[in-house]
């Protein structure tokens, strides 16, 4: 009897140590985690901050390399990817050079070019990654375009599925806004008091299936183009606008396509058939 009662006692010894082993080694496992954690926010700051001092920098080429850093910090670092991406929005939130003229000093001129190919740059990495073709997809992040300045607005095939992408008091230089292909299947797209001098705001063949689409209190000297667009969810709210010299284009007879708000009294809405526009 006595050997049985010595066989459980050595078992029951064996399990404890056992267990203590897997203890000791599960810790020694988080240590070693929270080490590489360490070690790659240790990395990731000191990138961040080369890069940050390089976007300060006088010299545009210095300038440059430190926006592709940034982009690629984002693309390596997914739990940074979102500050990563504000900083480069917040880029081309930076105050904008005034507009030069024939009057305006060559010193002058040279700032708002070298300025404008700054925000090319930026704005040509920003929707690389919102389009399919993209390694790394930054389509469901969140953007701050808040009074940005676009040389250019060429948002074509990009892809917003997520989050809130503001365009609120942006400007578009050249008075054209283009977003042909583009695909809106969730979150917020707020193009609200956004101005534009003339040209085109064009969604040819764009596609609406979720989220939502604002215009409020913009203005639009031009044509809005819907043709080939496509609305099989979602929202497109143009109700609350402050001017809009033309009609919207949309294909057939032109009425006002589901999920598209128009301002009350609109010829597309008051030929719709259907239920009223929202007011404003």
């Amino acid at each position: 009897m006595q050997l049985i009662f010595d066989a459980v006692a050595a078992a029951a010894a064996l399990v404890a140590l056992i267990v203590a082993y897997w203890r000791v080694s599960q810790a020694i496992a988080a240590l070693d985690r929270i080490k590489a954690q360490l070690g790659e926010t240790r990395v990731f700051n000191e990138r961040f901050r080369a890069a940050g001092t390089q976007i300060g920098d006088e010299r545009a080429a210095i300038r440059l390399a430190g926006v592709g850093a940034i982009a690629e910090l984002a693309d390596d670092w997914p739990e940074y990817r979102q500050a990563c991406v504000a900083v480069l929005c917040s880029y081309l939130r930076v105050p904008n050079s005034p507009d030069t003229g024939p009057g305006t000093p060559l010193e002058e001129r040279l700032k708002a070019d070298s300025a404008r190919v700054d925000r090319c740059a930026v704005l040509e990495i920003i929707i690389a990654h919102l389009r399919p073709s993209a390694e790394v997809s930054w389509r469901s992040l969140d953007f701050d375009f808040t009074g940005a300045m676009f040389d250019g607005g060429d948002f074509s095939g990009a892809e917003f599925s997520g989050g809130e992408v503001s365009f609120m008091l942006a400007k578009f230089s050249d008075g054209q806004a283009s977003f042909n292909g583009a695909k809106f299947s969730g979150g917020l797209v707020d193009f609200g008091r956004t101005r534009l001098s003339g040209g085109v705001v064009d969604f040819f063949a764009a596609e609406f299936s979720g989220g939502v689409v604002s215009f409020g209190d913009a203005t639009f000297a031009g044509q809005v183009s819907f043709l080939l667009a496509k609305f099989s969810g979602g929202e497109v709210d143009f109700s609350r606008i402050a001017d809009w010299p033309h009609q919207p284009q949309f294909d057939g007879d032109g009425r006002q396509p589901p999920g598209v708000l128009l301002p009350s009294g609109s010829d597309a809405a008051k030929g719709s058939g259907g239920p009223p526009s929202a007011e404003s």
